[in-house]
């Protein structure tokens, strides 16, 4: 009998890969979704979809219902709050394996950061659960470089001065869709780093001469101009984005926090190879 895969966030960036390569992996692949007309238009139709909010209880264990696993791949806003959530009733309906997207620098000492606080607090919820789960805490993720593209200008907020081992989301999926067909009860948290370490603004070079040739000059706007825009515009999106940006600027090399795969399989997408299947 095919086991049944709850997937949380499964239209985001890294939620969608997860489901696609769970369900190419021979799971059944539920989605829980505010907007599920607008969800189906992501998938094929061996993909359920059901309506309804993460962060109301009452749909979750709905969702939840008749799964084997689920995971989790949220905003921040709401991930907290989901994942210790499902952590609380993952026992009763006999979930037996959570899988959930952290971030590489997520640890002790980060926490003075809103968003690492959060993914900790996550984490702790999951490794207090009981249950079998998987952490994955993955460094830059390759498929964001076209967020810095915008109205014909590339630009990157705050320095970058080490470079990070960037992975494309499809690579991180199949990790997650491997830890679903463990037959085992064990829990780990793996730091998932790309193939090859590259500079934030070498990358976006890279990405903008194959995709946006009409784009010279990757610029870098300080992390004080865009706070402060923020603060007078109040703009609280644009205000959090220059506080983040600021914050992965100075986490310091992805590499301290390493400590292989265990068992999975690597990420192998370098960043040219992934710029040759964006075309």
């Amino acid at each position: 009998m095919r086991k049944t895969i709850l997937v949380l966030g499964g239209t985001g960036l890294l939620g969608k890969p997860v489901a696609v390569k769970l369900n190419e992996a021979g799971f059944n692949v539920r989605i829980l979704s505010r907007n599920a007309d607008k969800a189906k238009t992501h998938f094929n139709d061996d993909i359920e979809i059901i309506e309804g909010n993460p962060a109301n209880e009452a749909d979750l264990v709905k969702a939840i219902q008749g799964c084997s696993g689920v995971h989790i791949s949220l905003p921040n806003n709401i991930e907290q709050q989901v994942t210790e959530a499902v952590a609380k009733v993952a026992k009763s309906q006999k979930i037996k394996h959570i899988t959930y997207i952290s971030g590489a620098s997520v640890a002790q000492e980060n926490r003075f950061f809103s968003m690492v606080d959060g993914k900790f607090l996550a984490e702790k919820a999951l490794q207090e659960s009981g249950i079998p789960y998987t952490i994955f805490a993955p460094s830059w993720i390759i498929d964001s470089l076209p967020l810095f593209v915008r109205d014909g200008q590339a630009s990157i907020i705050g320095k970058f001065p080490e470079p990070v081992h960037m992975l494309t989301a499809d690579d991180l999926g199949i990790m997650v869709s491997e830890a679903h067909s463990l037959e085992n009860d064990q829990s780990q948290r793996i730091v998932v780093l790309g193939p090859e370490a590259i500079h934030m603004k070498a990358a976006l070079q890279q990405y903008c001469a194959a995709h946006h040739p009409e784009i010279k000059k990757v610029s870098v706007t300080p992390v004080w101009m865009i706070k402060l825009i923020g603060t007078l515009t109040k703009n609280d999106e644009l205000k959090f984005v220059g506080e983040m940006m600021g914050y992965f600027a100075k986490a310091g090399k992805d590499t301290k926090y390493h400590d292989g795969f265990k068992g999975f399989s690597a990420p192998q997408t370098t960043l040219t190879k992934w710029i040759e299947t964006q075309k």
